[in-house]
């Protein structure tokens, strides 16, 4: 039952029959914007703490939490269920302290608890996924689970597992699979994924610790081995995982459509990570038939077929997941399946197959999903820089850009202030950019002007830190310049990487910067030496045959005659065929 109560909830001046239930454990860099996003929609807060050192217990006290002490016992289930003991509300939320509830209508809150038929709800957990580089810095990304956080007051409701503990088995054996729904309209997000967060609590150290302790007991446990490869993927153990993982393809949990299709887009990227590509594109394909309407998993199997080469199926399985569009509650999805990633993935299969003018089309319908998409602007802009007609793209691509980045409080306008950098200005008038095409996409160059106001980490600040280096690059190749050209693309990240596939991708990058550069023999040697890297990829391998056959092209020119020899298709586009195909993700 809803009541009313003055002063509690300005927008609805209702209280909700919910209890917050927590545990926590020196979280006093989290807690109270935790409780602070959670307490609009809960008559109380019930955190137990496990052993703080930190003011994390005051920190609760002083956001009206009811704080309860219990000695930590290497069990997750055990400490949670302390928390749900204690609750005096019909129904019970469960939050961490490092997760924040999204703002929702309380009336959407209402529908939900009013629902006699459901026993709890799914909700969707959004975690913030940080991916370094080899450089040392971070690109985040957004992977959304549905987790059972929602759910009725009931003793014989309790969490189970001393790691990666769920309630919802409890809930199934009393009323069903179809007790449980999708809560529409609430939503979590989640910090703890971040990797200074992941170091400084030693989760893969701790979580490794409750797992052999788990797995000693009940070694055959499928929900525990999936558990142990997911920690072995999640710290990038990919040839571990997969020895957790693979044998689980014969196990119950694949007729969970989450479990099962988790499971194996885990084993497709491990095996892809792993240089394992036809096994990948065989699980992918798999995986594509058993879940149609899983958009990562047709993205995750255009890009092995990108890796193997197969442009043509890869740009069918872009077209698959685009068809999709958001993807159903009950998958672990990452951010973009089925909108700017997949569209992203159909541009890199169209320069693939040299349809340069369909694969601007491709990163533009990117760009509308996410304007600030740094992969799909790096493409989009080398595309134009190398060849003029496609520059027609960018107006739009930078319309979509001035949209999002007004939003984020700063000028993006043409009219604005049109003071750039000097160096940008100098590299701009050399690589012949007119007037129109570079006001085309001036929200985005705005932003790489230090006095326009943007603060370190707004979507104009990172896609003009990607986009930097590249514009610099291109100018440094045409002016002859290989060597500075691919360390400022980024040729010292790639070697730090230390992987024959990073290797490959290195002389590849030094071959396109010299055979542009007019260097045809230092050119051809190193496509050579990425044609023969070992691990090289597939097509790498033709990246460096397409490389040495243009190089080739060029030189019997020059030293034939021009006008013995025709010109070729390729010899007038080397730099767009060059570039695109080197420098591909």
């Amino acid at each position: 039952m809803i009541v009313q109560r003055d002063g509690f909830d300005e927008r609805s001046r209702m209280v909700l029959p919910v209890s917050l239930c927590m545990i926590v454990r020196n979280e006093s860099r989290f807690l109270a914007d935790c409780l602070r996003s959670a307490a609009p929609y809960v008559a109380e807060m019930i955190v137990v703490d496990t052993g703080s050192t930190d003011d994390t217990i005051a920190i609760g006290e002083a956001c009206g939490a009811r704080m309860l002490r219990a000695a930590w016992t290497d069990d997750f289930a055990a400490a949670r269920n302390i928390s749900l003991a204690a609750a005096g509300q019909p129904w019970i939320l469960v939050l961490d302290a490092d997760e924040r509830l999204a703002a929702a209508s309380v009336e959407t809150w209402a529908a939900l608890l009013d629902d006699s038929s459901k026993q709890g709800y799914y909700v969707k957990l959004h975690s913030w996924v940080e991916s370094s580089s080899g450089a040392g810095t971070g690109s985040m990304s957004v992977v959304t689970d549905a987790v059972c956080r929602l759910f009725r007051n009931d003793e014989r409701v309790r969490f189970r597992g001393i790691i990666h503990e769920e309630a919802a088995s409890s809930m199934i054996e009393l009323g069903g699979e179809e007790s449980i729904g999708h809560a529409a309209g609430i939503e979590i997000w989640h910090e703890g994924y971040r990797d200074e967060i992941i170091a400084e609590r030693g989760k893969y150290e701790r979580n490794g610790r409750l797992l052999s302790l788990a797995l000693a007991g009940e070694p055959n446990d499928p929900l525990l081995r999936y558990a142990a490869g997911t920690e072995l993927f999640t710290a990038g153990r990919y040839s571990d995982a997969l020895t957790w993982l693979e044998p689980l393809l014969e196990a119950a949990i694949v007729q969970d459509q989450g479990y099962g299709s988790d499971l194996l887009l885990k084993i497709v990227y491990g095996c892809r990570a792993a240089g394992r590509l036809h096994d990948a594109a065989r699980y992918a394909k798999v995986g594509a038939l058993r879940y149609p309407d899983f958009a990562d998993m047709h993205t995750a199997r255009g890009e092995v077929l990108l890796d193997l080469d197969d442009a043509e199926a890869a740009l069918g399985c872009a077209v698959a997941a685009a068809s999709i569009g958001e993807v159903p509650p009950y998958y672990s999805t990452a951010e973009g399946a089925g909108t700017y990633r997949s569209r992203y993935l159909g541009g890199a299969a169209l320069e693939r197959l040299y349809r340069f003018d369909e694969a601007a089309q491709a990163y533009v319908s990117a760009l509308a999903h996410k304007p600030d998409y740094r992969p799909a602007w790096q493409r989009l802009l080398l595309l134009g820089l190398l060849h003029a007609p496609i520059r027609g793209y960018w107006r739009q691509a930078g319309e979509w850009f001035g949209v999002a980045t007004a939003s984020e409080g700063g000028e993006a306008s043409v009219a604005g202030d049109r003071h750039l950098l000097s160096e940008m200005e100098a590299i701009f008038s050399d690589l012949g950019l007119r007037e129109e095409e570079m006001a085309s996409i001036w929200p985005l160059l705005r932003s790489m002007h230090s006095g326009s106001g943007w603060e370190r980490g707004t979507a104009a600040s990172a896609v003009a830190a990607a986009v930097r280096p590249l514009l610099r690059s291109v100018w440094l190749v045409q002016q002859g310049e290989a060597l500075g050209a691919l360390e400022a693309w980024g040729g010292s990240a790639i070697a730090m990487a230390r992987s024959p596939v990073a290797e490959a991708q290195r002389c590849l990058a030094a071959g396109w910067t010299a055979a542009v550069g007019g260097g045809g023999q230092a050119a051809a040697d190193d496509f050579a030496a990425a044609a023969d890297a070992v691990g090289a990829r597939p097509w790498q391998q033709r990246a460096a045959a397409a490389g040495l056959a243009a190089v080739f092209a060029a030189q019997a020119r020059r030293y034939c005659g021009a006008d013995l020899l025709p010109e070729l298709r390729s010899e007038e586009l080397l730099e767009l065929l060059l570039g695109t195909t080197v420098l591909a993700n």
